[in-house]
């Protein structure tokens, strides 16, 4: 009976640290297959579709009753032919939102750019993408409408879509590791004291 007891507490102690081990700022994604960048005038492709592959970090900035505001801090993709990197200077004064009350959430960041005709452009989504697991840290992301435009306005200058999965910290991990080791230990204990208790029969 004790080491059961013990055997609760740890895993009690697991699941709580598991639970707070969550990024205190910086939440960090990488692209999946699937995410894709084209080259576009206005709604028309101007080129061929390409593989996106890359990384971008975000922070929660502020939140409200319905949402919360996530700032990037890092944000770098690429593809053959183009690069899309975070625009970190005081223009860049945008947020992506994710809604508590549903599964919705709306990209937005200014942005810097190699193989389009402009270098700097707005990166937003032109339909409304979707999270799934806690909108305090989303665990997976899908966009697949995402626009860049002329900062100053005018046509589409590319079309994506992002698809990306947050990336689990090391010790997070760890302790889920621990924990399959722990229920196994668990399920050890219970069929040896299950035919010990046979026996004594």
């Amino acid at each position: 009976m004790r080491s059961k007891s013990i055997l609760v507490v740890v895993m009690v102690v697991l699941v709580l640290l598991i639970g707070t081990s969550a990024y205190a700022e910086n939440i960090p994604y990488k692209l999946m297959p699937g995410s894709t960048i084209t080259p576009v005038y206005g709604p028309d492709p101007v080129g061929p579709t390409e593989a996106l592959t890359g990384t971008f970090q975000w922070y929660a900035d502020w939140s409200d009753l319905n949402l919360i505001a996530y700032n990037a801090s890092q944000l770098y993709f690429e593809s053959d032919s183009f690069t899309v990197s975070l625009n970190t200077t005081p223009l860049n004064e945008y947020a992506t939102s994710v809604f508590k009350d549903s599964q919705d959430t709306y990209f937005m960041e200014l942005v810097d750019l190699t193989g389009l005709p402009i270098t700097t452009g707005m990166l937003e989504c032109f339909t409304v993408g979707a999270y799934s697991g806690p909108s305090s840290s989303p665990l997976t992301l899908d966009y697949p409408d995402v626009r860049i435009t002329p900062l100053e306005g005018g046509f589409f200058r590319a079309k994506l879509t992002i698809v990306a999965e947050q990336i689990p910290e090391p010790t997070t991990l760890l302790l889920l590791g621990l924990g399959a080791v722990m229920l196994r230990l668990s399920i050890s204990h219970r069929k040896l004291q299950d035919e010990t208790d046979y026996r004594m029969v």
